[in-house]
């Protein structure tokens, strides 16, 4: 395909499809060469880059810099707002993954009051809260679950400290 014509095409506003179109040839063919030439469509094309507004040159697309190009998608997904959303929508997956209650009583009130549980604490790489799943891995996170045990507040508190049951603590302490 010639590089001057699919030039004019560009200009005139077509997309890869009417180009397709006109050429009697399919879109891959098109977006072939477009790749080829280091042509876009306007479709593709923004006329400034999207974070300073700098004019684009040669192949740039949206953004003029490597720089650039992280800020965008360090404002869309790396913020505190998305990294809550994110381990907030992880917890509620991984707990659904168990039955979405404790695995002990059967309590099923507040995400809140659910915990992980490592039954071996031996073999535990990490604490599973919000932070560390928002910024894991899914298979990591996937992983970590195998280990553990979905447990309240109250029977993850008294699976750890069973020493400090109030029948016990409480006879301790009788005169």
């Amino acid at each position: 395909m010639n590089q001057a014509v699919l030039e004019n095409y560009i200009k005139e506003g077509f997309s890869t499809y009417k180009i397709a179109i006109a050429e009697n040839c399919s879109q891959t063919n098109v977006r072939y060469w477009l790749k080829k030439y280091g042509l876009h469509t306007r479709k593709n094309q923004a006329e400034a880059c999207l974070i300073c507004n700098s004019p684009l040159s040669g192949n740039q697309t949206k953004f003029c810099s490597r720089k650039c190009h992280n800020q965008s998608g360090n404002a869309r997904h790396q913020n505190y707002e998305c990294q809550q959303k994110r381990g907030l929508k992880r917890k509620l997956d991984l707990i659904g993954l168990r039955g979405s209650k404790c695995e002990i009583c059967g309590y099923s009130k507040n995400l809140a009051a659910l915990q992980f549980h490592h039954l071996d604490p031996n073999i535990k790489e990490s604490q599973m809260d919000m932070r560390k799943l928002s910024n894991s891995k899914w298979e990591w996170c996937l992983n970590e679950l195998d280990k553990c045990q979905v447990l309240c507040s109250n029977c993850h508190a008294e699976t750890h400290f069973p020493h400090l049951s109030l029948e016990i603590v409480g006879a301790d302490f009788d005169h």
